[in-house]
C-alpha cells in the first residue's frame, strides 16, 4: 500500500520512538498509538492550531477504555497527554519502560484522544505485567538492583496515595479498578 517499512532493533519504548520520529518527513508530530483514535472535536482542534511556535507541544484528554467501559477515575480521566510537538524543540525522555514527551511548553487543548487500551481487566493485568517487564529490564541497564523489602513498602504507600488523596475511594467500581491495578503496579516495581 505504498507505506515504508523500516527493520529497527528495540530500543526500549522513548529511544525507538525517537527513532520513528526521525524518519518523519515534517517537523510537527502527531503521535498516536495503534490503539489511539482522535475524536471529532480534536481532530477540529489541531485543523486550528497555530504552529508557528516551535517550542509549543499540545497536550491532550485521553479517554481511556477497558472493553466498552470508559474508565473515569482519578488517574485515568482526566489525563492529558503530550502527543503533538515539533521534533526540532520536543522529542520522547529516552527511557526502556513507558516513556512520554518532553517539550520546553505545554499547551493543554480540547477535545479527546480515544484509548482503547485494555479488551478486559485480565488483559489490563497482563499489560502491567508486560510492562513491569521492561521497565525493570531498563533499571538493570542503568544499575539499579532489586529489594525484598521495597515491594511491600510501594504497595502500602500506593494503597494509600491510589485511594485517599485523589478521592479514588469514593469512586465506586472504576476507582477501586484503578486502585487494585495501582497497587499491583507498584508491587511489580512501575510506580503508582
Amino acid at each position: 500500500m505504498g507505506a515504508t517499512v523500516v527493520d529497527q532493533k528495540y530500543l526500549g519504548e522513548g529511544k525507538q520512538r525517537n527513532v520513528t520520529e526521525r524518519l518523519a518527513r515534517h517537523d510537527w508530530i502527531l503521535a498516536l498509538d495503534a490503539d489511539e483514535r482522535l475524536d471529532e472535536e480534536m481532530v477540529a482542534t489541531i485543523r486550528k492550531l497555530d504552529l508557528r511556535n516551535p517550542a509549543v507541544g499540545y497536550a491532550f484528554n485521553r479517554k481511556s477504555y477497558v472493553g466498552r467501559r470508559w474508565i473515569r477515575g482519578p488517574g485515568f480521566y482526566p489525563d492529558f497527554i503530550t502527543r503533538l510537538y515539533n521534533r526540532t524543540q520536543a522529542a520522547y525522555e529516552p527511557k526502556f519502560g513507558h516513556a512520554g514527551v518532553q517539550a520546553p511548553q505545554v499547551q493543554r487543548v480540547p477535545g479527546h484522544i480515544v484509548h482503547y487500551t485494555y479488551d478486559s481487566l485480565s488483559d489490563w493485568v497482563a499489560k502491567i505485567n508486560q510492562v513491569s517487564s521492561l521497565d525493570a529490564q531498563g533499571m538493570y541497564q542503568a544499575g539499579r538492583r532489586r529489594s525484598s523489602s521495597k515491594p511491600g513498602y510501594q504497595c502500602l504507600r500506593c494503597g494509600f496515595s491510589s485511594t485517599v488523596p485523589p478521592g479514588r475511594i469514593f469512586r465506586g467500581e472504576d476507582g477501586w479498578t484503578i486502585v487494585m491495578t495501582s497497587i499491583f503496579r507498584s508491587f511489580l516495581g512501575t510506580g503508582s
